[in-house]
Order: structure tokens, then C-alpha cells, then sequence
């Protein structure tokens, strides 16, 4: 494990027991799972990875622990058009939007007030309060672009 992501696991068991949470070893396995990797996990991929880490942690127990997590504010999820939801930790200095390319499927993360612009014109002109980190936003990558060598 690296040195940032024992950080992010400390960070998120720091936060669990600051709210009277209980760690245990399926949060703390699944909070590593998150930490170590750089991918959008679907709960299915985070039910996989676990297993090598504490085999015998049945699936449920995955969906109950996410969600769980995402309640304190641990875990962050996003949904994404005709895929699954992904999840990540919570981590206040690196937070993001999700940019999905309809071609190849690839996730592009950007950075967080890249809409903020957006969100407080919709919140002055209609009163709405946007919520951009909850979906993905769907376009084309760099790669898949039909216009892409103009």
C-alpha cells in the first residue's frame, strides 16, 4: 500500500470513528479496496476485490457496508447512463466531476467547480441547486471525438 493511500484509509477509519461508527474488518477492507485503486469501481468490482482480501465476505455484505459508508460521508457514488453506479471515497482535497465518453467508455475525471459557473446561474435564475458529482457527463474523449484531428 502507499504511503497516499494509507492516508486516505486513515483519513476515512478517522472519520467512521469520529461519528461513533464501528470499524470493521469488512469497512476496513472495503475502504482500502477504495484507496488502492484508481478505476470507478462498480459494488460488483468491490465485491471481487474484497474476496481476496477477507474471503468469505458475502456480497450483501458489500451493498450494506457501501452503503453504510456513503451515510457517514466515507463514500461517494455516481451513476452512469447504461452502466453501473461507481463508488469512491471522500476525499476533500481531490474532489471531481465524472466525464464519460459514449465511444469507448472510458472515465475522465475534471476537475470539481469546473461547472460552479452553471450551478449558481441555474441557482439565481430558477432557484435550483445542481448537484453535478451525482452523474456522469457524457460526451467524447480525446480519442473518440468525431471532429477529433480538426
Amino acid at each position: 500500500m502507499t504511503s497516499a493511500s494509507r492516508q486516505l484509509v486513515d483519513i476515512a477509519i478517522g472519520h467512521l470513528r469520529d461519528q461513533g461508527e464501528r470499524v470493521t474488518k469488512a469497512r476496513r477492507a472495503l475502504v482500502t479496496v477504495l484507496a488502492e485503486s484508481d478505476d470507478h469501481l462498480s459494488a460488483d468490482d468491490l465485491a471481487d476485490r474484497l474476496a481476496e482480501l477477507e474471503p468469505g465476505t458475502h456480497r450483501a455484505t458489500v451493498y450494506r457496508t457501501l452503503e453504510s459508508l456513503e451515510k457517514v460521508g466515507v463514500v461517494s457514488h455516481v451513476h452512469l447512463p447504461h452502466g453501473p453506479t461507481t463508488y469512491h471515497l471522500v476525499d476533500e482535497d481531490h474532489t471531481h466531476l465524472h466525464l464519460l465518453c459514449r465511444s469507448c467508455g472510458q472515465i475522465v475525471d475534471a476537475p470539481h467547480d469546473l461547472l460552479d459557473d452553471v450551478v449558481q446561474r441555474l441557482a439565481d435564475s430558477a432557484g435550483f441547486r445542481l448537484d453535478p458529482d451525482h452523474v456522469a457527463l457524457t460526451g467524447w474523449c480525446r480519442s473518440c471525438h468525431p471532429d477529433r484531428g480538426q
